[in-house]
C-alpha cells in the first residue's frame, strides 16, 4: 500500500512535527508535510485506477480513457466499453447502491441485453430465453442494429430489469443461487449508456449518472448535457412521479427521496420499491411503509441525442460521485484544459483525461487532493466521497494510430499496464 495511505502513522508523524493537516489553509500545510516520495505514490495509485484505449468509430479515431476510485469496499460503481459490428461505441457507467451486486451484473448483461434488442425479430426470441436464464448471450460484434437505439436502450433497459426482479422470485435451486438471484435485486443501480454511432450520439440514461459532451463555440468549450438527473430536484421527474402516485403526494417523495428513502427516482433492481407489500413480507420478511401503487421506482431510460459534427471535442460520462464535485460546465473546462496542454507535456496523469478530471474533483492542486485524500483514509472513506467513475471519450482524437506521438503515449501506457485496444 502506498505510504500516503497508511495514514495512521502520517498524522502522528504530523501531530509530532506540530503540523496541522486540517486548517483553513490547505495547501499552506501540504507543502509544509507532503515529500515527493508521497506525491509519486499518490500519482502511481492513481495511475492504477485507470485505463486508455484507442479504436474507430466509421473510420475515425477515438480515445477512451477511463479512471475509477473507490470509496466503498468493494466498490459499488462499474462500467463498460464494447464496440458494435467494429464500427459504433457502447459506453457505459453504472453507479451501485446498498452494494455493487447490481451494478455488477449491469457491466455484464446490459450490453448484451441492447445487443439483443438489436437483432431481428426472428432472432431475438431465442437469444432473450438465455437471457432471461442470466445466460450470456452472443458477442456484440456478431450482432446486426435493426432498430433505432432510442428504441433499443427502452426495451433492453426495461427487460434486463424486470428479469432481474422475475429471477429474484423464482424458487432458488440452493443457498448460493438464491444469493445470486436476490443481490441484484435487493441492491439497486443507476445506468448511463453512451452509444456514438457515425451520425449521431444517443444516450440512455436511467438514475443520477450523466453524460455531457464538450463542444466548440466561438465563446469557448462549453457543456452541452446529454442527460438529465432523476431525482426529486429535476421538476419534470417529481411532476411525474407525483402524477403516477395521485393522493400519495405527502409520502411519495418525503424528504425529496422516494418514500423517504431512495434518492434516484429510476434504476435497476432496489425490488422492494416496485412489488407489493405482501410479495416483499413473504419473499424478503419485510416491506417499505406506505407501499401503495407500486411500482415506485423505474428503470425506464430517459433517451438523449445530439447529432455529431466536427464541434464535437469530447464526451463525459460519470457517475454522480463525480458530479457532486463538479458542476457539468467545470468538468468540460477541466478536460478541455488538460486536452490543451502544451505538447511534449504528459502530466502526472499518464496522459488520462479521466484520471486528471478525478483528481480535479478533489482538489484545485495536487497537494489539496494528497490532504484530502489522506482526510478520508483518517475517517471512513466514504464520508469524505462516493464511489467516482469517470470516461472520458475524445473524437477525433490527435494521437492517429501510427502517428509518432500515438506510438509514444501507447508504449508508455502498454509498459504501464494501462493500454489496450477496444475492437
Amino acid at each position: 500500500m502506498p505510504r500516503w495511505l497508511r495514514l495512521g502513522t502520517i498524522f502522528t508523524t504530523a501531530s509530532a512535527l506540530g503540523i496541522s493537516l486540517v486548517t483553513s489553509d490547505v495547501e499552506l500545510d501540504c507543502k509544509k508535510f507532503c515529500a515527493l516520495k508521497i506525491q509519486k505514490d499518490m500519482d502511481e495509485w492513481f495511475r492504477r485506477c485507470q485505463r486508455s484505449a484507442w479504436t474507430t468509430c466509421h473510420d475515425l479515431p477515438i480515445a477512451v480513457h477511463t479512471c475509477q476510485v473507490a470509496a466503498n469496499t468493494p466498490c459499488e460503481d462499474s462500467y463498460f466499453t464494447h464496440t458494435i459490428n467494429g464500427a459504433d461505441l457502447l459506453v457505459g457507467v453504472l453507479d451501485g447502491h446498498i452494494s455493487g451486486q447490481c451494478s455488477n451484473l449491469l457491466s455484464e448483461l446490459l450490453p448484451q441485453y441492447i445487443a439483443v434488442w438489436s437483432l431481428p425479430h426472428t432472432q431475438r426470441s431465442e437469444h432473450l430465453r438465455n437471457a432471461q436464464a442470466l445466460r450470456l448471450i452472443p458477442r456484440l460484434q456478431e450482432l446486426q442494429h435493426q432498430l433505432p437505439f432510442a428504441t433499443v436502450a427502452q426495451a433492453a433497459f426495461e427487460h434486463l430489469d424486470a428479469d432481474i426482479q422475475v429471477a429474484a422470485l423464482c424458487p432458488p435451486c440452493s443457498l448460493q443461487d438464491r444469493e445470486v438471484r436476490l443481490g441484484p435485486a435487493v441492491s439497486g443501480s443507476c445506468a448511463v449508456v453512451a452509444h456514438i454511432g457515425k451520425d449521431e450520439v444517443v444516450v440512455a440514461n436511467a438514475g443520477d449518472c450523466r453524460a455531457v459532451m464538450g463542444i466548440l463555440r466561438p465563446e469557448g468549450t462549453v457543456a452541452l448535457p446529454l442527460s438529465r438527473d432523476h431525482n426529486a430536484s429535476n421538476p419534470d421527474e417529481r411532476a411525474r412521479v407525483l402524477a403516477e402516485h395521485s393522493g400519495e403526494e405527502e409520502t411519495v417523495l418525503s424528504r425529496n427521496r422516494l418514500l423517504g428513502h431512495l434518492e434516484p427516482l429510476r434504476v435497476f433492481g432496489d425490488i422492494i420499491y416496485k412489488i407489493p407489500s405482501e410479495i416483499s413480507e413473504e419473499y424478503f420478511g419485510g416491506s417499505l411503509d406506505c407501499i401503495a401503487t407500486p411500482p415506485y421506482a423505474v428503470a425506464t431510460p430517459e433517451v438523449m441525442a445530439h447529432r455529431r459534427s466536427s464541434s464535437d471535442k469530447f464526451l463525459i460520462v460519470a457517475s454522480d460521485g463525480l458530479w457532486e464535485r463538479l458542476s457539468s460546465q467545470d468538468a468540460v473546462t477541466v478536460v478541455r484544459n488538460y486536452l490543451n496542454r502544451a505538447p511534449g507535456r504528459p502530466g502526472p496523469d499518464c496522459d488520462n483525461p479521466a484520471t486528471h478530471l478525478i483528481r480535479r474533483a478533489f482538489g484545485s492542486t495536487d497537494d489539496e487532493v494528497v490532504c484530502m485524500m489522506a482526510m478520508a483514509d483518517q475517517l471512513p472513506r466514504r464520508m469524505v466521497h462516493d464511489d467516482i467513475t469517470a470516461a472520458v471519450i475524445v473524437f477525433n482524437d490527435s494521437t492517429l494510430p501510427n502517428s509518432d506521438v500515438f506510438a509514444r503515449a501507447r508504449l508508455k501506457l502498454m509498459q504501464a499496464g494501462s493500454c489496450k485496444y477496444i475492437g
